[in-house]
C-alpha cells in the first residue's frame, strides 16, 4: 500500500500558512506530514525523513526569506537533496521572488541556480499576489495533490484504496494503524481524507456548510485522482474507515452500479462487495413488499399520491425515536414511512439480498405512489452502505441522508435535533 503523501517543511513564522495546506491536503486524500504532529523529540531527523521518503511520501519545501535562514530547514533540506532518487519529487513552494530565495542558500544555489545565474531550474509553485491565506492554501494544495495523484498513477491502477479518517482518538496525522495487514500488503495507493488535521472525536457530525465543502472536496480528489471509473476495465475501489456514516453512502453513490468499480468494504474484519453484480440495471428479485408492520410507522394510504416519504433502515429499537423526531419535525419530513428492519450481516449474499429488497421497495413506491423522494434513517454498518448507495442510482430521484447527531446524544438535547440532512449537493 502506497499512502498519497507529501512531508511538508517549513519555517515556523509560516507556519499558519503550512497548517491550512495541510488541512486542505488531507480533505484531497492527501497525508500531510508536519514536524510538529510527526516528529517525535529526540528521533533522528535523517533517519526519520529518511523513512518518510522510503514510504512514498514526497517532499514540499516551503521557502521564504526566513526558511533559508533556518537551520532546521535547511537540515531538512539536505537530507531531501542527497535522497532525491529515492524521495522521487521535491516541490518547492517560493513563498517570494524564487531567484533571490534560491541565490540566497548555498545548496539551493548549487543545485537550482541555472549556470547562467539568471533563473531557476526548480519547477516549484509560486503565490499569486495579494491573494488571502485560505486562497493560497487552496491553490498550493491543489497543485501539490495534483502533483502526487500523478507520481502514484492513480488514475491507471487497477485498485485505490479510500480512507476516511474522522472519528476516533488523538491527532489526525501520520500513518493509519487501523488498516487490516491484507489491505496494506497490496501494491495499490491509498487516499486518506481527512477533515482537519486537528483532534479526532468520537462524536463528531459534519452537517450544513460543514458538509457540503468537505464533501466536494472529496468529489474534485476522487474526479482528478481516480477519475470517471467508466471503462470497460473494472476498477477495485477498497472502503474503510472510521466516520460519519453519510462518508459511507456517499461514496457507494458516487462509484454507482453505472460505474466499472467492484466495492470492496472493510469493518471489523469483515468484508463484502457487489464484485458478481450485474452492471448498469437495478438488482433484481428482491421483495417489493419488504417493510415490516410497526404500530407506529404509517405508510402512504391506498390510492394516495406521495411526493416524499421517510425510510426506516433500522434496528427495531431505534423505531420509536424517529417516528417522533419526525412528529416533531411534521412541517420537514414527511410522516408517511417505511421500516425494513435489519440485524448483523455475516455474509456478501445476506448483505446484497437486503438491498435488492431496497431497490425493490422504492421502485413500488414509486410506481403506486409517485414517491419521488426518500428521506434515510439507518443504522446499517459502515461497510454496507457504500453497496445500498451504489444501487440507488435511478431508483429513486432524490435521496437524503438523516444523519444522526451523535455530538448530541447524552447532552440533554431534545429529539428534534437529533438528525440532520446530508446530500451529495447535486
Amino acid at each position: 500500500m502506497k499512502y498519497a503523501s507529501t512531508f511538508l517543511s517549513h519555517s515556523s513564522s509560516d507556519k499558519p500558512l503550512v497548517e491550512a495546506v495541510a488541512n486542505e491536503l488531507g480533505r484531497r486524500g492527501i497525508i500531510a506530514w508536519l514536524d510538529k504532529n510527526d516528529l517525535t523529540p529526540g528521533l533522528d531527523l535523517c533517519n526519520a525523513l529518511k523513512q518518510a521518503l522510503q514510504r512514498q511520501a514526497t517532499i514540499c519545501i516551503f521557502l521564504s526569506e526566513q526558511a533559508v535562514l533556518s537551520e532546521w530547514v535547511k537540515d531538512e533540506l539536505a537530507v531531501a537533496l542527497y535522497n532525491v532518487k529515492e524521495s522521487g519529487r521535491i516541490i518547492p513552494v517560493y513563498l517570494s521572488n524564487p531567484l533571490e530565495l534560491v541565490k540566497s542558500h548555498p545548496l539551493l544555489k548549487s543545485r537550482w541556480l541555472h549556470a547562467d545565474g539568471n533563473r531557476v531550474t526548480q519547477l516549484g509553485i509560486c503565490l499569486k499576489p495579494g491573494t488571502d491565506t485560505a486562497t493560497q492554501a487552496c491553490e498550493i494544495a491543489d497543485k501539490i495533490a495534483s502533483g502526487i495523484y500523478d507520481d502514484l498513477s492513480i488514475e491507471a491502477q487497477n485498485e485505490t484504496i479510500l480512507y476516511v479518517d474522522q472519528r476516533g482518538n488523538g491527532m489526525r496525522c501520520g500513518e493509519l494503524l487501523d488498516i487490516p495487514i491484507n489491505v496494506t500488503k497490496l501494491d495499490a495507493p491509498a487516499l486518506v481524507f481527512r477533515p482537519d488535521i486537528g483532534k479526532r472525536r468520537q462524536d463528531e457530525v459534519l452537517y450544513d456548510d460543514a458538509w457540503k465543502n468537505m464533501w466536494r472536496d472529496m468529489e474534485c480528489a476522487l474526479d482528478r485522482s481516480i477519475g470517471t471509473v467508466r471503462g470497460h476495465d473494472p476498477k477495485k475501489i477498497r472502503i474503510l474507515g472510521n466516520a460519519q456514516l453519510g462518508f459511507a453512502f456517499f461514496l457507494g453513490r458516487y462509484f454507482n452500479r453505472n460505474t466499472s468499480a467492484h466495492l470492496y468494504c472493510y469493518n471489523r474484519g469483515d468484508i463484502f462487495n457487489n464484485q458478481d453484480q450485474k452492471r448498469h440495471a437495478p438488482l433484481e428479485g428482491g421483495n417489493a413488499s419488504c417493510e415490516a408492520n410497526h404500530h407506529d410507522v404509517i405508510p402512504v394510504p391506498s390510492g394516495h399520491k406521495q411526493e416524499a416519504i421517510s425510510l426506516l433502515l433500522v434496528n427495531a429499537i431505534y423505531v420509536r425515536p424517529i417516528v417522533e423526531y419526525l412528529k416533531d419535525n411534521s412541517s420537514t419530513y414527511p410522516q408517511y414511512s417505511y421500516w425494513v428492519k435489519h440485524d448483523s450481516f455475516s455474509s456478501n449474499e445476506q448483505v446484497m439480498s437486503y438491498v435488492a429488497d431496497i431497490v425493490a421497495l422504492l421502485l413500488r413506491l414509486n410506481r403506486e405512489y409517485g414517491v419521488r423522494t426518500v428521506y434515510l434513517f439507518t443504522t446499517l454498518p459502515f461497510h454496507v452502505l457504500p453497496l445500498l448507495g451504489a444501487n440507488l442510482l435511478h431508483v429513486m430521484e432524490n435521496i437524503v441522508f438523516m444523519e444522526y447527531r451523535r455530538d448530541l446524544q447524552n447532552k440533554g438535547s431534545g429529539v428534534e435535533k437529533m438528525y440532520v440532512p446530508l446530500t451529495d449537493g447535486k
